[in-house]
């Protein structure tokens, strides 16, 4: 027979999980910004990849719960490689986006990522489109329309280093989406640890005739730069972890309103960190109307969010 999950009923926890979680993805694009000054993206990308691996390694091997290679067949092996290759191409093009445009404006286009995921719910799992999610993602669109008000122009008539970086963070969104769609089909066999451990693993194989040369960057940074490197890979871990236990503790769509702020997050630490240390990069000025894009765009998140789970 089959049961349905209900929460412990300690939302105080889950609620402090919850909002530890969104705190480090909202630190993540900042860290990312300083370390791409010292670290080619796909060097970054590499290390964060074996880091990964290597500590699911360990805490999946001492709890007993390494995947069962066994169980791969012809169908999970494609679903793998295209979580890979997703997991992949959002992890390098998400640096090399942030490194042009900023912290806080990468994480808004990010957010994109939901419609990719709807459209492939729609087109290739023949999900229904309901109301909620034209909703969320009219919403979205318009918060996108509104934070880039004053940069509308310049992307829709020239080709200039602000309008690649936006079209690079595009494809990243759409490579997260690939990377979610394909896992969530892959959650038959494995569990989200061990698919992440063996995404990481092959990740860092298929991306090392890339990075072999270069490699030794590592080598190079100041203790700063190696402490951040550590930060953008741990934090990682931390915050999906936080995330699925706060899953265990505070109802989904509680936790996915809070987590739909994640943008606005990223966007408050990165002016923060400037305003504390102007010298690490220079962002944008906001508007008043990019900041109620922001908000819109946290709003329509939300309501993807809430319907997806």
């Amino acid at each position: 027979m089959n049961s349905v999950h209900t929460t412990s009923g300690r939302w105080k926890f889950g609620l402090f999980l919850t909002l530890t979680a969104a705190l480090f993805w909202g630190m993540l694009p900042t860290a990312l910004k300083v370390l791409v000054n010292e670290m080619d993206a796909y060097t970054i990308t590499w290390y964060r990849l074996v880091l990964a691996f290597g500590i699911l390694l360990v805490l999946l091997s001492l709890n007993g719960k390494l995947p069962d290679l066994r169980r791969i067949d012809r169908r999970h092996a494609f679903l793998l490689a295209i979580t890979c290759v997703g997991l992949c191409v959002n992890y390098v093009t998400y640096v090399l986006g942030l490194n042009i445009i900023g912290p806080g404006p990468a994480q808004i286009l990010i957010q994109l990522n939901a419609f990719f995921v709807i459209l492939g719910g729609i087109f290739v799992f023949r999900e229904r489109f309901v109301r909620e999610q034209l909703l969320g993602l009219l919403a979205i669109i318009a918060g996108l329309a509104l934070f880039f008000h004053n940069k509308l122009a310049e992307l829709f008539t020239s080709i200039s280093d602000y309008t690649i970086g936006v079209v690079i963070l595009l494809l990243s969104a759409a490579a997260l989406a690939c990377y979610s769609l394909a896992q969530k089909q892959l959650l038959t066999q494995f569990s989200s640890l061990q698919i992440s451990m063996l995404v990481f693993g092959a990740g860092a194989i298929l991306m090392l005739p890339i990075t072999a040369g270069d490699i030794t960057q590592l080598f190079d940074l100041e203790w700063s730069g190696v402490a951040l490197l550590l930060f953008c890979t741990v934090t990682t871990l931390l915050a999906f972890g936080c995330y699925a236990e706060a899953l265990q503790h505070w109802e989904t769509t509680k936790i996915s309103a809070v987590l739909s702020t994640v943008p606005l997050i990223a966007l408050g630490f990165a002016e923060l960190t400037v305003y504390l240390n102007p010298g690490l990069f220079t962002l944008d000025p906001l508007t008043m109307i990019s900041v109620i894009g922001a908000v819109i765009l946290v709003i329509g998140s939300w309501l993807v969010a809430r319907k997806n789970n």
